[in-house]
């Protein structure tokens, strides 16, 4: 049973709620009574009395006067709370009340349950004598009738939303619940020694993908739904081919209508064939490389697309470039054809889980326009598993408005930090929303995979942020319980971005030393963010900061600690600007970071690199005195072929515009900064160029440079 009384389950069990743009307060609408009867609606079935019972268990557990809860009581003096399940309700649920009676329908046992406790929380929040401290503040319009959710299929995939009550309570939903199937997963499920279900390429098997003509792939895929969920409880599968552009072109499927880059005919033909055997079962694929194109013909009813948000600008309103028609061009043509459209969208910065990510009124505004082209369902990618900061808000706001979308993200935002963090929710709450009102304010879209000067760029204040940052630090000692626990875990994983923000700056305001002539000194304090940051690693979901494995807390500090022991942090150049003499990348135009005095980060390309894919790197020395002092250069690079990062071929320095002096890097294995060095004499050069050469031979080749430091 359901108690109140367990608190450590709140922060896992994130609400949605219905309202209207507007709040709607406790005043315009009161629940406060005497007592309350609960009971069926009349005509009552079995599940109607089934839920009046846990409606009533679930009330009385929560107040120590449990004479004031009845079941089935006729008391005039008390509100009477009537509930029903009817399957032919026009709309997901009504509430109308009559004379102190209040009749609840849902269209779903999954709705009542919602219902009931968005009732109990609203009740809790009238009447002081019933405590739900667990619940989320109740926002349900209990003046608006009937009405129908926002979206049919609600799933913001941050870890909040992973725990299977909250789904049950809150009417989320969860692919690790209502799914048999999700993503690229189908080559997992099936018997891969059964060579029929291969594609055929030229004539041969290619065991890289499938062929969805396949008898053979459909009894795999039959039984396997039969064996594991049977085909009476409604599931939900994904049948799409494996990530990649290959398709089968045996007869078949080019009878069908299948071309060496579309696969969709034949994606298709399987669907329908387990959509006809499966009638309860809803089968989907996605709008996805060689699927992309929609069917001519319309699929069976109990069949669905999902279509990525990848390419559209985040955390702003939708515009008119050419991704957004291209993507509402993508909808028209796939919502005919199908009877549920689902969209895959994405609500973090995948390269970076702790720094701040704003995106609650932007998404907001596009939910709108997915709501308005006849969107019934939406998948958040969030950080699923893994701690991302402010996500127990977000989920809750996204949540909400997953229902309703018109809510008040401002009031989602104020109540929720209010009852969840009653000592520290005030200056939560005050710093959140200002994050929120500078990325619309720059209007600039978020970056699903960015570098903190993204963030920097659109919404973060390296001020404002270090000033919340100090006050969080100094009200964390105030706190308790689970306030204090969250509490911890959001000042642990901002302390990354304190020290990316100290990474960033270098010697400036807010950076991680100080700058003396041309060296530098660290500033004591970088040691208590590391420490901070560190607190991080006993919690299993603050593992990582970004999707990447590699990119743990752990290597994290470890490069900030080998940071830390370098005794030379001395550049002749130190701060000085250089001249690109070569084109450089859009997102790479700011060069300070070569003469910034730190070498980049091995693990994570977006610490302290400059990089460069259109071009090779050529750069101007500046023309001064100290650079003719120079008896050796050192440049670092990132070597990491994984992440498809290479050494230069070779670099050149030349004098007075003649070839002086060429370096080619010797060939070694793993990932790591390299840095090159040669000794040189500047004495008599007037003009001294670095040109750096990218290895053209690779692939989608990428090369990172980091410090140029000229050494006396």
């Amino acid at each position: 049973m359901f108690r109140f009384s367990i608190l450590a389950l709140h922060f896992l069990l994130l609400g949605m709620c219905q309202s209207n743009a507007e709040r709607i307060t406790s005043t315009q609408v009161s629940l406060l009574s005497k007592g309350y009867n609960i009971s069926a609606q009349p005509n009552a079935s079995k599940i109607d009395e089934k839920w009046a019972k846990y409606f009533y268990d679930h009330l009385k557990n929560r107040v120590k006067d449990t004479q004031r809860i009845v079941l089935n009581g006729q008391n005039a003096n008390y509100l009477s709370l009537k509930v029903k399940v009817d399957n032919s309700l026009a709309n997901d649920y009504c509430i109308k009340n009559e004379n102190k009676q209040w009749f609840i329908t849902a269209k779903t046992e999954r709705t009542i349950k919602w219902l009931i406790y968005q009732f109990i929380k609203k009740i809790s929040e009238d009447d002081i004598s019933v405590q739900a401290p667990d619940l989320n503040p109740s926002i349900i319009n209990l003046n608006k009738g009937c009405t129908n959710f926002a979206f049919a299929y609600r799933e913001p995939h941050f870890s909040p939303n992973l725990n299977e009550d909250y789904n049950q309570i809150y009417n989320t939903h969860n692919i690790e619940i209502d799914w048999g199937l999700w993503g690229h997963n189908l080559s997992k499920v099936i018997d891969k020694s059964n060579k029929a279900i291969f594609a055929t390429v030229e004539g041969k098997h290619n065991e890289s993908q499938l062929d969805f003509t396949s008898d053979a792939l459909y009894k795999e895929i039959e039984d396997y739904i039969i064996d594991n969920f049977g085909t009476e409880k409604p599931m939900k599968f994904m049948i799409m081919p494996n990530d990649n552009a290959i398709v089968s072109d045996s007869p078949k499927n080019k009878s069908l209508g299948s071309t060496a880059t579309n696969a969709t005919p034949s994606v298709c033909f399987m669907i329908n064939r387990l959509a006809k055997r499966f009638p309860k079962h809803t089968f989907f694929t996605s709008s996805y490389l060689t699927t992309k194109t929609p069917p001519v013909q319309k699929l069976a009813n109990n069949t669905g697309v999902i279509i990525s948000t990848i390419d559209l600008p985040k955390g702003i309103a939708l515009n008119n470039h050419k991704t957004t028609k291209e993507f509402y061009n993508t909808l028209q043509q796939w919502e005919p054809k199908t009877s549920e459209v689902y969209l895959w969208d994405y609500a973090c910065d995948f390269d970076d889980y702790f720094t701040p990510y704003p995106i609650l009124k932007g998404f907001q505004k596009q939910l709108k326009s997915f709501k308005e082209k006849g969107v019934k369902g939406v998948f958040i990618n969030g950080s699923g598993y893994d701690y991302s900061s402010f996500n127990d808000v977000q989920t809750f706001v996204m949540t909400s408005l997953l229902i309703d979308e018109t809510l008040s993200v401002d009031d989602l935002v104020t109540r929720f930090f209010k009852q969840y963090y009653p000592i520290s929710g005030s200056l939560l709450t005050e710093y959140y929303l200002s994050l929120e009102n500078a990325q619309q304010q720059k209007n600039k879209p978020l970056q699903p995979y960015g570098n903190f000067t993204n963030a920097l760029q659109t919404y973060l204040s390296a001020e404002q942020f270090v000033s919340f940052y100090d006050k969080l630090g100094a009200i964390l000692p105030k706190t308790q319980e689970e306030e204090h626990k969250a509490l911890e875990k959001l000042y642990s994983a901002l302390s990354f971005t304190r020290l990316q923000l100290a990474y960033t700056n270098s010697y400036n305001n807010y950076g991680f030393a100080l700058r003396k002539n041309n060296s530098l000194q660290l500033r004591p304090q970088v040691q208590q963010w590391i420490e901070a940051l560190s607190k991080s690693t006993k919690y299993k979901e603050m593992a990582r900061y970004q999707e990447e494995e590699k990119g743990t807390v752990k290597g994290y500090i470890g490069q900030w600690n080998a940071l830390l022991t370098r005794t030379n942090f001395q550049n002749l150049i130190l701060g000085e600007q250089l001249i690109a003499k070569s084109t450089l990348d859009e997102d790479y135009q700011n060069l300070s970071v070569l003469t910034d005095g730190l070498e980049g980060f091995p693990l994570d390309y977006h610490i302290g690199w400059v990089i460069s894919s259109i071009d090779d790197l050529k750069v101007l020395l500046p023309s001064q005195s100290q650079t003719k002092k120079a008896k050796k250069i050192a440049i670092s690079f990132l070597q990491n072929e994984e992440g498809r990062f290479y050494m230069p071929t070779k670099i050149e320095i030349y004098k007075n515009d003649k070839l002086y002096k060429t370096m080619v890097p010797p060939v070694q294995k793993g990932i790591m900064n390299r840095i090159i060095t040669t000794d040189v004499d500047l004495s008599d050069s007037n003009k001294t160029e670095i040109h750096i050469y990218r290895n053209t031979s690779k692939k989608r080749n990428l090369m990172a440079t980091s410090e140029i430091r000229l050494i006396p």
